[in-house]
């Protein structure tokens, strides 16, 4: 079996690709160099989040290579601690930085420390993150996690580049714990959602960005909700109320023009005036396509295609659903 598919398979049930199978089974098949026959020594390693989970665990076994470490944390008592605790069998002397990476300011000061006082630092590794059930904002009005996951990291990488380049051979690193696997993605688009949801996934396994993918949706469109722009001038006491259900939430006026807004349903009688399609018609092209389709169920052309989902019962033989039921 490759590397590569035996890698695929690690990855389709996510958990094993994340545990101790994942590196045993990778170490073996792609032939890694055992961690013990490292030597870090004079090596200058910047890693966030070290005060606890991976990052710790990671700055441990870095220093006890030989590395000094410069330790980012955003809690000072435990990032101090955390620092004390680390092995220099160099006696090479790590150091505890303060940063909030949610906090551009706070980053920027931390650059400004590290070119001043690190100048040999020759590898960054991004470890610092967390999911948060609660939309929350830093002192910006920027989202939580963007700015800790995404600017804070950014903005840490393009600063300590140049320091980076100049003693290299150097590495930027980024932890991932496989959080975000089990994170669901919502496509409302009030029409076509589950269509687009399924498109999306195919497009992601298709790239090679993702392995295995739940996809689907239901549209209602009685939930669709009635929505209010904003005032058209300062201190106005006028409003409007659009209905979404069908056709365009706010018309803008040059798009009208251009191409007009009719819905679907407005479309659909447009499309029937202009090709003389009767009801008459349309009844036998949906008849039709219904026996084409009972007919390639009878021969079991899209078996391969449905995955079987099987659903406990509390009492009897489980129920296995594996037909479409239209």
């Amino acid at each position: 079996m490759s590397a590569k598919l035996l890698d695929r398979v690690l990855e389709t049930p996510i958990a094993p690709s994340f545990t101790r199978i994942g590196a045993v089974v990778r170490s073996r098949t792609e032939h890694w160099t055992d961690l013990d026959d490292y030597d870090l020594t004079g090596r200058t390693i910047l890693l966030t989040g070290a005060t606890s989970g991976l990052g710790l665990a990671a700055a441990h076994r870095l220093a006890g290579l030989g590395a000094t470490l410069l330790v980012v944390g955003r809690n000072p008592a435990k990032t101090d601690a955390a620092c004390v605790a680390l092995p220099s069998p160099t006696g090479a002397t790590h150091t505890p930085l303060y940063a909030d990476l949610g906090d551009l300011a706070a980053v920027t000061a931390l650059v400004d420390t590290v070119i001043d006082s690190h100048g040999n630092l020759d590898t960054l590794i991004h470890n610092a993150g967390a999911l948060s059930a609660e939309r929350t904002e830093n002192a910006d009005g920027i989202e939580s996690t963007v700015a800790s996951q995404v600017l804070g990291p950014f903005l840490l990488t393009a600063r300590l580049l140049p320091t980076l380049r100049s003693n290299g051979p150097a590495r930027v690193l980024t932890m991932s714990s496989g959080g975000m696997y089990s994170t669901g993605l919502t496509v409302n688009r009030l029409c076509a959602s589950g269509m687009d949801a399924v498109g999306i996934a195919a497009r992601g396994i298709k790239a090679g960005d993702l392995g295995m993918v739940i996809a689907g949706g239901v549209e209602s469109m009685t939930r669709a909700p009635f929505v209010m722009p904003k005032a058209d001038a300062a201190f106005s006491r006028s409003s409007q109320v659009f209905d979404t259900t069908i056709g365009w939430r706010f018309v803008n006026p040059a798009m009208q023009a251009a191409y007009g807004i009719d819905s679907m349903p407005e479309t659909a009688d447009n499309v029937a005036d202009d090709w003389q399609v009767s009801r008459a018609d349309q009844d036998a092209f949906a008849a039709r396509s219904q026996q084409r389709w009972a007919a390639a169920h009878a021969t079991g052309a899209f078996a391969d295609e449905i995955a079987p989902v099987t659903i406990p019962q509390r009492k009897g033989d489980p129920v296995i659903v594996d037909t479409d039921e239209h």
